[in-house]
């Protein structure tokens, strides 16, 4: 993604900013809502990303358990869906 704009959903104007160690996510660019920002340091990144895949394997993990339940016929073709579009599974990049 790097030399590309990160897309952080809809209107009104969601905002990236890198200061040294710091990563800020806001959810528009207006000064009044500073308190809706988020500041993660760059160093925590890779946690909460492994965090993060570990805990969506685990709800993988349940979907799977479940449709084997209840339509079992679909299970596979589910799973591998999910996984393919969420990109559950792939291989994290982090430095």
């Amino acid at each position: 993604m790097r030399g590309q704009e990160l897309w952080l959903g809809h209107s009104p104007a969601p905002r990236l900013e890198h200061d040294g160690q710091f990563i800020r996510l806001s959810p528009d660019d207006r000064d009044d809502s500073p308190s809706l920002t988020i500041e993660i340091n760059v160093n925590e990144i890779p946690g909460l990303l492994t965090s993060a895949q570990q805990q969506l394997s685990g709800f993988l993990n349940l979907a799977q358990q479940w449709t084997s339940h209840t339509t079992p016929q679909l299970t596979v073709p589910l799973i591998a869906a999910l996984d393919e579009h969420l990109k559950i599974n792939e291989a994290l990049n982090t430095p």
